[in-house]
């Protein structure tokens, strides 16, 4: 479905929304370009059913026959869920821009195709057990000098390992996963570490504090003395997404041979295979 560009941004005023009191010039970058993607997918539905009047206020425009037409569309153009998130986003401009208006019955549809949507896929028939993947991940430790052939396969498959228990263990988001650094987000207090995020590092917007299992202390401390000064080594001082680091600012998912200041702090790819963290482990913070 295409949208139109929206190219002024009147919402990074402080405007309060009605449903969540949260300013509307909070939101999240990502949050940001949900919410600008549905009011263009908006506009170009008005535009090419010769309802894009200058002349109305957005308010005006959204009357509930052409809601419920663009709800029509949209369910005929994409997945049920996909259709209820765009909505949802919808409502949220709407609600900034003109919060004078009861965007109540409007929500009531958003929260009835929310709560009806069949997801396209079937991940319940891709589950893996946390326990599975926890197991995994000490077993790709345990195993790390198995098969070596190449250059750097050791450190590599023991980071590995340690990121799929370590997650497994803290869900995390990539993005968290990739900027932790030992001793301000990953922090030993002299038995097991902890995972510790504050409110403004997290997508939810509230602390996190989780408790690292203590079997993991000695494959943490592993892949600090040994594996992580080994891939290191072997990438010539070259940043790549290897691990965690530990004595400065650099961020967990890499090796660390760049500091501060650097331009390495760029999260890693999300992951291209099937069986993401967050379909085995639940939704991370």
């Amino acid at each position: 479905m295409s949208s139109c560009p929206v190219f002024t941004w009147a919402t990074r005023t402080p405007t309060r929304l009605p449903s969540s009191g949260k300013a509307a010039s909070l939101w999240s970058p990502a949050r940001r370009r949900i919410v600008e993607q549905a009011y263009g997918q908006w506009l170009a539905f008005l535009d090419r059913n010769g309802a894009l009047d200058p002349s109305c206020t957005p308010g005006e425009r959204a009357t509930e026959t052409r809601l419920s037409e663009l709800v029509t569309e949209m369910r005929d153009r994409v997945d049920p869920v996909s259709a209820a998130m765009m909505l949802g986003a919808l409502i949220r401009m709407l609600s900034a821009i003109a919060p004078e208006r009861d965007w109540g019955p409007l929500a009531r549809v958003y929260n009835h195709l929310r709560q009806t949507a069949a997801p396209s896929r079937d991940k319940l028939s891709r589950l893996v057990r946390a326990s599975d993947l926890f197991t995994l991940g000490l077993r790709l430790m345990d195993s790390c000098e198995k098969g070596a052939d190449r250059a750097g396969y050791v450190p590599i498959r023991y980071r590995d390992g340690l990121i799929i228990a370590l997650l497994i263990a803290c869900p995390v988001r990539i993005k968290n996963l990739a900027n932790l650094v030992i001793g301000q987000h990953l922090v030993f207090d002299g038995d097991a570490y902890r995972l510790k995020l504050t409110a403004a590092e997290t997508k939810t917007g509230r602390p996190y504090v989780a408790a690292v299992p203590p079997e993991l202390t000695p494959y943490i401390e592993g892949w600090l003395r040994v594996h992580r000064v080994q891939l290191i080594a072997v990438s010539k001082g070259q940043v790549a997404n290897v691990g965690v680091t530990s004595g400065s600012t650099a961020p967990v998912g890499r090796c660390g041979a760049r500091r501060s200041g650097s331009r390495s702090n760029r999260a890693p790819k999300k992951p291209s295979g099937r069986r993401s963290g967050r379909t085995c482990s639940g939704t991370a913070p």
